[in-house]
């Protein structure tokens, strides 16, 4: 019966933790979007920038893959960076049909703007957390981040479930699929549903602040 019951919260945690997450990272899109005139750059940009920034030196195709889009999606998305100034094209050296995109420091910069912005943002619900409503936050943040990742099979570098290139080597890891899987993340049923409640609770003060 313990067995049985303790499988049943973990897998209730799990699923909330899941469900907190999209609803972070949906708050975090709508807060980029929402305002341009503070960021200089929509959320898609964004992952563009990230993605360049990870692959270091990415064909367009290799960023098309990576944000499942079609190529003529990345092209614009190119072209509107390359216009703010927060990336370079350049031909491939071997190659001169394909083209190469690079972070400008501008385009650094606008990354880490908005990574401040929105830790700014979060900062403030915080503020309303108990000592031990934070440790217990910690706690379960530390634990998930512990779980151990896939690892790219060509240089071990960590690599995320989602990734069809490797960040460290530039390998390609997986063929990429309209259709994906969540990775379910097994944490203790106390850390982790303590963790959720604080994350819960401290979206829902997020959320009352728009």
């Amino acid at each position: 019966m313990g067995t049985e019951a303790g499988s049943a919260t973990t897998e209730s945690v799990t699923r909330r933790l899941i469900s907190v997450g999209l609803r972070l990272q949906r708050w975090a899109e709508w807060q980029v979007d929402d305002s341009p005139d503070t960021t200089g750059i929509t959320w898609r940009q964004l992952e563009a920038l990230h993605v360049v920034a990870a692959l270091k030196d990415p064909a367009l195709g290799m960023i098309a893959t990576e944000l499942d889009v079609t190529p003529a999606v990345v092209t614009g998305l190119v072209d509107r960076l390359e216009r703010l100034g927060f990336l370079n094209r350049a031909p491939d050296r071997a190659d001169s049909r394909v083209s190469r995109a690079t972070v400008t420091s501008a385009g650094a910069a606008a990354m880490a703007d908005v990574e401040e912005e929105l830790r700014r943002l979060l900062a403030k619900p915080m503020l309303q957390l108990t000592s031990a409503e934070l440790a217990t936050l910690t706690s379960a943040l530390n634990l998930i981040d512990s779980v151990d990742s896939p690892r790219c099979g060509y240089c071990k570098s960590k690599v995320r479930p989602d990734d069809v290139f490797c960040a460290d080597c530039g390998q390609q890891l997986r063929v990429p699929t309209k259709s994906t899987s969540s990775r379910v993340i097994d944490v203790s049923a106390n850390d982790g549903q303590e963790g959720a409640d604080a994350v819960s609770e401290l979206l829902r003060s997020i959320s009352g602040n728009h």
